[in-house]
């Protein structure tokens, strides 16, 4: 689907609202917060008044594809000017997504990043904007580090695997082969299986083999991904899929039945429901929250079978979609990560 981008640049408005970490004072300069999404909601109106330690916020959000970062050193006295990022002429849309004006390309310092876009997808490589912001060791919410770990899919499966190495059948991972390249291709599991090709997200890159022999076709297609990675594991039939998400010490579940006849229940039309969280969803989290020096927003993807047990089937990080019926609460969460993060900066 199209990608929305959306810059905003409003100074806001502080008597909307109570300082939350100290006293306005009108002399203080602002805290820029740079947001990185693209797709949905509108951060400088949900941020509109804030304040942390009497500064007011700035927001300024945009995508990915409308950014540019740089110079970028590690020489300056003042830190805060050490990252430059130019965000370019882009539209301003409401939340229909109608057109009502541009904003003209600006030229800030951000304090704090709010990536909540994917870095890399099968469309467009955004990794070098992320080595911008490491560089210079830019404040951001999820940390960067973590960002960095999950570009690819066999370090966030590699999480797991350790995780069920440690806990057991409590971190039922599912089972799953895998490949660096075609010549060294093998599947020892059963069929119908699964096929997952590079580190593309949103079920792009990902097939359903009925047999061996179509296995075997597979491999001639994947030979000319131009050296692609490929982890395949077994289709797992469930009653639903489930989803843990977790944004700071919030955790939350959801179920998803499909409606349409896919088998990638997140590409198809599909019913959502929030459910209870269980005291097993609660380990999960746990067990996960501390991976690549700590997540605050990240969600755990799992399939429950007709018995009631489940399966694991992936973590995703900071890009994590929101359920629309717990969004503004959700948003709220993402929001008090960022200001925490604000008020611990150094004066």
């Amino acid at each position: 689907k199209a990608t929305v981008s959306v810059l905003y640049w409003d100074p806001p408005t502080h008597t909307m609202m109570a300082s939350l970490f100290g006293k306005h004072n009108e002399d203080k300069e602002p805290f820029t917060v740079l947001v990185i999404q693209g797709d949905a909601y509108n951060w400088p109106e949900m941020m509109a008044g804030v304040e942390v330690k009497g500064r007011p916020v700035n927001v300024v959000q945009t995508s990915f594809d409308h950014l540019t970062v740089g110079p970028v050193e590690n020489y300056s006295r003042d830190k805060r000017k050490r990252c430059c990022v130019n965000v370019q002429e882009t539209t301003e849309r409401d939340e229909n997504r109608q057109c009502v004006g541009t904003k003209k390309r600006q030229t800030i310092f951000p304090d704090v990043v709010l990536i909540r876009n994917c870095v890399w997808t099968h469309a467009a490589d955004y990794r070098n904007i992320l080595y911008a912001f490491m560089h210079c060791n830019m404040p951001c919410v999820n940390s960067l580090e973590s960002i960095y770990m999950f570009l690819e899919r066999p370090i966030a499966m590699g999480l797991l695997n350790r995780l069920r190495d440690e806990h057991g059948d409590e971190f039922p991972v599912i089972d799953q082969a895998f490949t660096p390249g075609y010549r060294e291709m093998m599947y020892p599991l059963t069929f119908p299986a699964v096929v997952k090709v590079g580190a593309a997200h949103a079920g792009f890159g990902k097939m359903k083999i009925r047999d061996h022999h179509d296995m075997h076709d597979f491999k001639s297609v994947l030979a000319l991904t131009g050296g692609k990675y490929c982890s395949m594991e077994p289709y797992v039939e469930g009653t639903h899929d489930l989803r843990i998400q977790v944004i700071g010490d919030d955790i939350k579940a959801f179920s998803r039945r499909d409606v349409s006849g896919e088998w990638k229940t997140n590409t198809g039309t599909s019913v959502c429901d929030q459910i209870e969280v269980t005291p097993l969803f609660k380990k999960w989290a746990s067990w996960v929250r501390p991976a690549f020096g700590g997540l605050s927003i990240f969600t755990i993807d799992a399939i429950q079978r007709a018995d009631g047990t489940c399966v694991i089937l992936e973590v995703n990080d900071t890009s994590s979609g929101l359920f629309p019926g717990t969004a503004d609460e959700d948003n709220r969460l993402i929001q008090k990560l960022v200001l925490d993060k604000l008020s611990k900066l150094p004066q």
